[in-house]
């Protein structure tokens, strides 16, 4: 008793108290776990809104560079505006590289499972894969946390560029 007053611990060694070390090692482990969970997510969290910010400027970049293509082809554009346009379109293709590049944790967040440093080249060529980052954040679920850029760009097509994704189509 002397020795569990001073150390403030009911027991010093497995052997003073079989069962309820035991007992506080499987309460420890499930501590441990839950603090896992809780960390994965914390990370789910950071990847959605990383996204959610990333998906949010690709639409307002689309959404001017479909404004800019109805513009140029209007019959009051002669040769110089519809230059002027062509640069613009260019400039919010590399706008979109970048957020297809965006990261999390040094990681692009449309890459799928590839830790390399981009999902898309500087040509606009798609250098991830198709994997989940899945984070488990209970004892049985499971979040995917990221999104593939084939499915937010769309699918490169050598064939037909027009029909490719959006960095050939811009």
């Amino acid at each position: 008793l002397q020795r569990q007053l001073t150390s403030g611990r009911r027991f010093e060694r497995m052997s003073d108290g079989p069962a309820d070390a035991v007992s506080s090692l499987a309460q420890r482990a499930e501590l441990r776990r839950v603090e896992q969970y809780a960390r994965n997510a914390d990370r789910a969290t950071v990847w959605v809104r990383t996204a959610d910010s990333a998906l949010s400027s690709v639409d307002d970049q689309l959404t001017s560079a479909r404004s800019l293509l109805v513009q140029a082809n209007s019959g009051a554009m002669d040769a110089t505006a519809r230059a002027g346009i062509a640069t613009q379109i260019r400039a919010i293709r590399s706008a979109l590289l970048q957020t297809a590049n965006t990261q999390v944790e040094g990681r692009p967040i449309f890459a799928g499972t590839v830790a390399g440093p981009a999902a898309y080249d500087g040509t606009g060529a798609y250098v991830g894969d198709t994997g989940a980052v899945n984070l488990p954040v209970s004892a049985n679920v499971t979040l995917q946390a990221n999104l593939v850029g084939t499915t937010v760009f769309g699918t490169a097509d050598v064939s037909d560029p027009t029909q490719g994704d959006v960095f050939q189509v811009l």
